[in-house]
């Protein structure tokens, strides 16, 4: 049936007020109005993805593109930030973006306020600009990913942002120039990596008890803060290095840069600068600061703690300009191209004499480490410190001081005619270390006590060294590693070098081996050794010789009493004339004692004589 004209009437009314009322809402809640510009989906999204100028000029966005009306995109939670091949002036602010941002050949952008929960690439842009901006990782992205990488750009400023929880690094700046980092703070970035080492025995070369299996891992801290690769004008200014797995900064391959009011604390690694060139660092709060084959670099008013300062590598990775700085509160002497100067009675952070000769450091206070590199007849005596490192050196003296704490006591690498003598070594790791070359060096009359790896090494092609009259006591603590069930072996005296003489100490009570020798031609006599928990003496050398080869050997307190003493171990070695054997008993005493007491006892004999001789002349005469 057809409807009445009124009723046609009254719904087309119907409809045209409906529609008056429902189209001007959805206007409003859509933003358009007859007269509003075209506006690109990407804003409406949340989205910039730019190509080229063209794609800014379509936009919408406020501005012209010009520096003193920059495109302003602000309030957006992005999902997506590409831009390329722009050089106009931008501005992104009070942003979240929640995905990673690319830019590529991009210039004059400024990036204010905004959080990143993913990574951020610059590569190849110029005079770009993040301001007090927070890069925090989600989750699931955290631990894959650099917050910020620059690559191959020019002028990048930095400032007043947060970097925290990074894996491997917060920032990454690769093959730039120009760039500035400032009002920074780093934290909790890096990355523990799984080191697997073999099973081994730390020690000895084969004939050890079979307690070793598995393979060690052992977490390595790796990555860090800021990462500098290869670049060069760059200024790290006033930034906060706090609690990261890794570096807090570490620079490599770099030149000209600027490393100035820095605080680095509490971070896995020691701040480096590797294969550098030309950098200032100066009035920076660090924990420690590494030199690693760096070149021409200038240290200035920096506060180390007690690591120090670290420097390896030639004679020219040593010509640094080093002054006003200190190391745990105390200057840092550091002496290039010294010639006979004498330092008497006083107190320093840590002691550097490089290229020097006839130095002399007498009765001084060292808070950390003294190194002697490159240099000749230089002499340390009376002095305390936590370690001493003699390196590339010739006719060193290190006497008559106290050494506490450090992971090696006396460490001597690639020098030669080192003298170590009458120093005590409490407390380190090794205690005292022959290395790398170090030849006709004299060990002697040393006190070692607790040195939880090696009291006494020789090693590493070290030889004709001689060792003697030195005490090792409570030390070659056995180690084991939970992670791969592998136990590490250590000695009061160990020996892996050849020509080597090893006389008349006593080594008592340590956990490892006493004497553990490898190498071939070593003389070992004269020694007292007693209660070493993995056994007095292993041999697995070649032609080593365990007595005098006449009629003297060692004191053992477990040789039976009879016979000739063996020595454990793939050699095959025997004491011949084990404690005085040769028409003497085992009576206990070492057999530098019981010499005594027999040439004591031969004198009294002959006193007892001429007494006699003399009573019964005195009686013929009458």
């Amino acid at each position: 049936m057809r409807m009445s004209v009124d009723k046609i009437k009254i719904i087309g009314l119907f409809l045209l007020f409906s529609s008056g009322v429902i189209l001007p809402n959805l206007i409003i809640s859509t933003g358009f109005t007859k007269d509003s510009p075209s506006i690109s989906s990407s804003f409406e999204e949340g989205q910039i993805s730019i190509v080229g100028k063209d794609d800014w000029n379509s936009s919408g966005w406020s501005g012209n593109g010009t520096e003193t009306s920059t495109y302003l995109v602000e309030n957006l939670t992005l999902t997506l930030f590409n831009i390329d091949s722009s050089d106009v002036f931008f501005r992104v602010q009070n942003c979240i973006c929640e995905v990673p941002a690319d830019l590529y050949l991009v210039s004059n952008g400024t990036i204010v306020n905004c959080t990143f929960i993913d990574s951020v690439t610059l590569d190849s842009c110029r005079r770009m600009q993040f301001t007090n901006n927070t890069f925090r990782p989600d989750e699931l992205v955290g631990y894959t990913r650099v917050a910020l990488t620059i690559l191959d750009s020019d002028a990048i400023s930095i400032e007043d942002c947060q970097i925290e929880n990074w894996q491997p690094y917060g920032i990454k700046i690769d093959v730039s120039t120009n760039c500035i980092l400032q009002n920074n703070t780093f934290s909790e970035c890096g990355i523990f990596v799984l080191i697997i080492t073999p099973t081994m025995q730390i020690g000895s070369l084969s004939s050890l008890p079979s307690k070793s299996f598995g393979a060690a891992i052992d977490p390595i801290p790796n990555g860090g803060g800021l990462f500098m690769d290869t670049c060069m004008f760059c200024k790290v200014l006033n930034n906060s290095f706090i609690d990261n797995i890794g570096y807090g900064f570490s620079n490599l391959d770099s030149v000209d840069t600027i490393i100035c009011d820095n605080l680095d604390i509490n971070n896995g690694l020691r701040p480096s600068l590797l294969r550098c060139n030309n950098n200032l660092v100066m009035n920076n709060s660090l924990s420690s600061l590494t030199l690693y084959t760096s070149i021409n670099c200038t240290l200035y008013l920096n506060r180390l703690e007690s690591s120090g300062l670290y420097i390896s590598g030639y004679l020219s990775n040593y010509v640094h300009n080093v002054t006003q700085n200190t190391v745990a509160g105390k200057p840092l002497l550091y002496l290039l191209n010294e010639r006979d100067t004498n330092y008497d009675n006083a107190e320093f952070g840590q002691v550097f004499i490089v290229n020097s000769t006839q130095v002399v450091l007498n009765n001084n206070q060292v808070s950390t480490v003294i190194n002697i590199i490159y240099s000749n007849m230089c002499n340390v005596t009376e002095v305390s410190c936590s370690a001493i490192s003699v390196i590339y050196s010739t006719r060193s003296d290190i006497g008559y001081s106290e050494i506490i704490g450090g992971l090696t006591g006396i460490y001597c690498r690639e020098s030669v005619e080192t003298l170590i003598h009458h120093n005590t070594v409490i407390n380190t790791g090794q205690g005292i270390s022959i290395s790398y070359e170090s030849e006709n060096c004299i060990v002697h009359s040393n006190q070692i006590v607790d040195a939880r790896n090696n009291g006494i090494s020789i090693e590493k092609e070290s030889n004709m060294c001689r060792v003697e009259n030195n005490t090792i006591t409570g030390s070659a603590i056995t180690q084991y590693d939970e992670h791969g069930g592998i136990f590490f072996y250590y000695a009061g005296i160990m020996i892996r070098s050849h020509n080597c003489t090893i006389l008349n100490n006593t080594v008592t009570d340590n956990q490892g081996y006493g004497i553990l020798v490898s190498g071939y031609n070593n003389t070992i006599f004269l020694n007292f050794l007693a209660r070493n928990e993995e056994g007095n003496g292993l041999s697995n050398g070649n032609g080593n010789y365990w007595d005098n080869g006449i009629d003297t050997g060692n004191y053992w307190d477990d040789w039976s009493g009879s016979g000739v003493y063996t020595i454990p171990g793939s050699e095959g070695s025997v004491d011949r004339f084990p404690n005085g054997s040769n028409g003497t008993s085992n009576d206990g005493l070492p057999i530098t004692t019981m010499i005594l007491l027999l040439i004591s006892g031969t004198s009294a004999v002959v006193v007892v004589l001429a007494l006699i001789l003399v009573i019964r002349s005195r009686k013929s005469s009458t």
